[in-house]
């Protein structure tokens, strides 16, 4: 039965990455969300049954149904390890047939809520090298929603440094707004300050310590291959990708170093 309630997390998470794909897809480009699924090279509309995560991509053989232009491979991709993800979180909230209750179910669905947000900014910020309001404004909306739970079901939440968060953040979107009014590319940087934040709304002092110092490493390492291979300086670096990933690799090192020691 346990194989059966992960199968079906699998299959959540992968429609979520799917919808995750979509939106890094349409949010830069302006595309409203009223207009249905579309092949990228011919504009032709979407079937339902073209839509079906994996599957859909396999039964095509990676192309398109109508002009038979090849499905870029990153949507499986991402497809996959989204639904990867889901069934890591399930772990992670030892869910078993035998567990299941209402908490951990809205533990669930605000945990999936936040792999969509760090999946969408990955995806998007890779791509275009931005990081837009709409998924920050998204990522403050989830914060607020897992704060108000763990306060009301959590009998060992410390609001005290949520607090200090929170200021933080107001004084960063006071300072962000100055700043826009005057220079648009700080936007980015204030961005990424956000999406911390957001972050430390959702991990352990000690995961975000080890998410930034990652980055951190990454960006360095980035720099001396683009030195090495003597690549523009100026080339602009997906930091709020770097940071969704490194945030992802951070928190199943500690789930492992938790499970497994």
């Amino acid at each position: 039965m346990n194989i059966f309630l992960y199968t079906i997390l699998f299959i959540i998470g992968a429609f979520c990455g799917s919808f995750s794909e979509l939106t890094a897809y349409r949010l830069p480009l302006k595309i409203s969300w009223k207009k249905r699924a579309f092949c990228e090279k011919c504009n032709k509309e979407l079937t339902i049954y073209d839509q079906i995560p994996i599957l859909s991509y396999i039964f095509l053989n990676g192309k398109c149904k109508y002009c038979k232009n090849k499905i870029d491979k990153s949507k499986i991709i991402v497809e996959i390890i989204s639904g990867i993800l889901f069934v890591l979180l399930g772990l992670f909230y030892n869910l078993t047939i035998n567990t299941i209750t209402i908490i951990k179910i809205i533990e669930l669905i605000i945990g999936g809520m936040y792999i969509i947000f760090l999946t969408t900014i990955i995806l998007i910020d890779l791509r275009h090298k931005t990081l837009n309001d709409q998924i920050i404004i998204f990522g403050i909306i989830i914060s607020m929603i897992n704060i108000i739970f763990k306060y009301i079901y959590d009998k060992e939440f410390r609001p005290t440094h949520i607090i200090i968060y929170m200021i933080v953040f107001i004084i960063t979107a006071l300072v962000s707004t100055i700043f826009a009014k005057k220079k648009n590319r700080h936007q980015y940087l204030f961005n990424n300050i956000f999406l911390i934040l957001i972050m430390n709304f959702f991990v352990t002092e000690i995961a975000m310590i080890l998410t930034i110092s990652t980055t951190l490493l990454i960006i360095g390492f980035k720099t001396i291959l683009m030195k090495i291979y003597k690549k523009s300086t100026k080339e602009k670096i997906p930091i709020s990708a770097y940071i969704g990933i490194s945030n992802y690799i951070i928190l199943l090192i500690l789930y492992i170093i938790e499970n497994f020691r």
